[in-house]
């Protein structure tokens, strides 16, 4: 079904490697680029319903004969396109970047830059569960990537962990704008493809498959319930089920996590498309309050500690000088005693001083006498 390793694609320019996943309306390889000596992916359109390819061949071919169908794919295909020149619109470094596309094998194509750190569902299946620091550090760039989209009146409408790549320094790349739809002027939003369905992650004006329903807060809901992935290590239930029940929040689940952090999240995923953030800006606003919060609070712990810290070495300090004190009183005593009951204080006929004061004098002291003649 797809192209076998070393195929040349664009007379030699593209030489696949190796396939690196399928979706419903396409496969994705990764290549290498003869002339920038480098590796690329690239995106083949591919509607797994209606497309076949002939083994060993490259060829793709429709496998219905019908007119409806046909056109169906043709229509798809033509959207396809327009995914890789929408894209290559956008300057954003947390957007999958498109360096070309191109028609061959009766199928199109697009070519992307290669990110080498896998996506946030391969990191999610190996950490288990992420803190909030890590969940931000990902998910900020994230925001600032789809606030740019939406400005460009366009909805994403299948944000997941498996549409979040990662390049090698671990920075997030929002993928896949194969189901996105544009807004027209009129306010509404319009496609000739059919709606996806990621579950888990889609919202319930998804499933109910009436663009005019859709909105920012769509691709918010998809967000948040990524998020709640990450910290708790569950994948969400379908909105129905929610909606029949009630979703956990996450401090339910993993308590160490934020009250505040918690209810964002939940609030984010609610069924009612209504009660949600309704833009990127505001969720935003709504994490970054938090943050300041939590790092208000931070600020206020250090400053006890430090106070607390500061009380105590004079203490220290005190007890320090206490402790010096009583040693010297207690080898006072004993030198007392030991020049007071012993043949010791016979000293001042050794020294030539009175008896009287020979008892009161220390052995420091008594050793700038001399003896007398």
């Amino acid at each position: 079904m797809q192209l076998r390793p070393k195929t040349q694609l664009q007379d030699g320019k593209y030489e696949i490697v190796e396939k690196i996943g399928q979706g419903g309306f396409g496969i994705v390889y990764r290549a290498y680029h003869q002339g920038l000596q480098c590796d690329v992916c690239i995106k083949e359109f591919f509607f797994r319903d209606l497309c076949e390819r002939v083994e060993n061949s490259t060829q793709v071919s429709i496998i219905s004969k019908s007119d409806e169908k046909i056109k169906l794919v043709d229509s798809l295909r033509k959207k396809f396109v327009k995914e890789a020149q929408r894209l290559a619109k956008f300057r954003n470094q947390n957007i999958i970047q498109v360096m070309d596309n191109f028609e061959e094998n009766n199928t199109a194509y697009f070519v992307m830059e290669y990110l080498e750190g896998g996506s946030l569902e391969d990191l999610i299946e190996l950490m288990g569960t992420f803190d909030e620091p890590k969940t931000k550090r990902i998910i900020m760039p994230i925001l600032d990537a789809l606030e740019a989209v939406h400005e460009k009146g366009l909805l994403h409408l299948d944000i997941k962990p498996a549409n979040i790549m990662l390049r090698k320094d671990q920075s997030p790349v929002l993928i896949d704008f194969g189901i996105s739809k544009y807004m027209e002027i009129g306010g509404g939003y319009t496609t000739t493809a059919p709606i996806g369905i990621s579950k888990g992650y889609a919202p319930l004006e998804q499933y109910g498959g009436n663009v005019a329903d859709f909105s920012p807060a769509t691709d918010i809901y998809s967000l948040c319930a990524t998020i709640y992935k990450m910290v708790t290590g569950i994948t969400p239930p379908e909105p129905l089920q929610i909606l029949g029940s009630r979703l956990k929040s996450p401090i339910e689940i993993i308590p160490k996590i934020s009250f505040d952090f918690s209810e964002i999240v939940k609030n984010g995923m609610s069924v009612r498309a209504n009660e949600r953030p309704q833009s990127v800006s505001q969720i935003k606003d709504l994490l970054n309050r938090q943050q300041k919060q939590i790092t208000i609070e931070q600020t206020k712990t250090n400053e006890e500690i430090i106070v607390s810290s500061n009380f105590t070495k004079p203490m220290a300090k005190s007890q320090d000088g206490t402790k010096k004190f009583l040693i010297f009183l207690i080898v006072s005593v004993l030198v007392f005693l030991l020049f007071r009951y012993t043949n010791l204080w016979k000293i001042d006929e050794l020294f030539g001083i009175p008896g009287d004061i020979a008892v009161g004098l220390t052995f420091g002291s008594i050793a700038g006498y001399g003896p007398t003649n």
